[in-house]
């Protein structure tokens, strides 16, 4: 019945009961309903709604549903201004997400959305129609109880989240786990033009698991250690920003291999020290690039760090590295 009313196939399977009603009162549709939803798609938007209840009063919709948006699982409890108008305007939302895969929703954020609804698979799980200019939600506490972008693992996240009549959406997060440590975030995606900006303080955090999730420097980095990660980004999903660390106790990969060369250097300089047993022990153990502390600015653009700048310190060896390196074509 609602598919008729909607003029298109726009709700699949399950059971939807109740009453509903629209009433027009100084030129302005408003809705009366007591309505339940169980086991409901909605293939459009990829969503499916396992169990939803609706109601009203004269000024506000009241909902509660749970179910998931494509792989993720959400539970939401929200209450919506009473005017059959668009954009909906959502008054206050409390949302919980999980099992929320980053890398994959940014990828079909992209997708063209000036398909149409008919042109969509049902078995393609990636793309999904979304008109921005149809939603507003003025106060959200969202909450992600586990979450991931490649092998970068996160949760316990307790954030703000609004979403304006332009496609912009804000997400402010305090203290969160992150890659064995903690972190805060700020978050700005523009859906409309696909611009994307992302702030993050790290502390005490794995950056071995860091560098190679977001700059693909697998066992380069080391360590614990802060950061300061601003990233922004387009529809292509390439990195521009800055990134800063500092790691205490770390280690770089490839300085164990400068560290045995210039070993093996001094050896050919003085001829006489081959003897030693100690200078015999370092040649056959090839050093890992440990040092007592490593800090750095790392600057990208379209996913090509153009300026390198790692400073490390040990009582046997300190270094800078300064270079530009491709993330794709390494």
């Amino acid at each position: 019945f609602l598919n008729v009313g909607l003029r298109q196939k726009f709700f699949k399977g399950g059971t939807i009961k109740g009453d509903l009603h629209a009433v027009f009162r100084h030129n302005v549709p408003k809705l009366t309903a007591n309505m339940q939803i169980l086991n409901t798609r909605i293939p459009s938007q990829r969503l499916r709604i396992s169990e939803a209840t609706l109601s009203t009063n004269h000024e506000e919709i009241s909902i509660k549903a749970n179910g998931g948006f494509k792989r993720i699982k959400y539970d939401i409890d929200g209450v919506i201004k009473n005017e059959l108008l668009t954009p909906v305007i959502v008054k206050k939302l409390d949302m919980t997400v999980d099992n929320v895969n980053v890398e994959r929703l940014l990828a079909s954020v992209n997708q063209d959305q000036n398909q149409t609804a008919t042109t969509i698979s049902e078995s393609d799980d990636d793309n999904f129609m979304f008109d921005t200019s149809l939603l507003v939600i003025e106060d959200c506490n969202f909450k992600v109880l586990k979450g991931f972008y490649k092998d970068l693992v996160f949760g316990d996240i307790n954030a703000k989240m609004t979403l304006d009549k332009d496609g912009i959406v804000k997400i402010q997060a305090p203290w969160f786990d992150i890659a064995e440590g903690i972190s805060t975030l700020r978050v700005q995606c523009d859906l409309k033009n696909f611009d994307y900006y992302l702030r993050l303080g790290l502390k005490n955090v794995n950056m071995d698991i860091i560098s190679t999730n977001l700059l693909n420097l697998s066992k380069e980095i080391s360590g614990k250690g802060s950061a300061l990660v601003e990233l922004n980004s387009d529809k292509s999903l390439k990195l521009n920003g800055q990134i800063k660390f500092l790691i205490d106790d770390g280690a770089i990969g490839k300085i164990g291999v400068v560290e045995y060369l210039l070993k093996v250097a001094a050896i050919f300089r003085n001829p006489i020290v081959m003897i030693s047993p100690t200078t015999f022990f370092d040649l056959v153990n090839i050093p890992e690039g440990k040092f007592d502390q490593i800090d750095g600015v790392l600057k990208l653009k379209d996913n090509v760090i153009t300026r390198m700048d790692i400073k490390s310190y040990s009582p046997t060896l300190s270094a800078l590295i300064r270079g530009r390196y491709d993330l794709e074509n390494q």
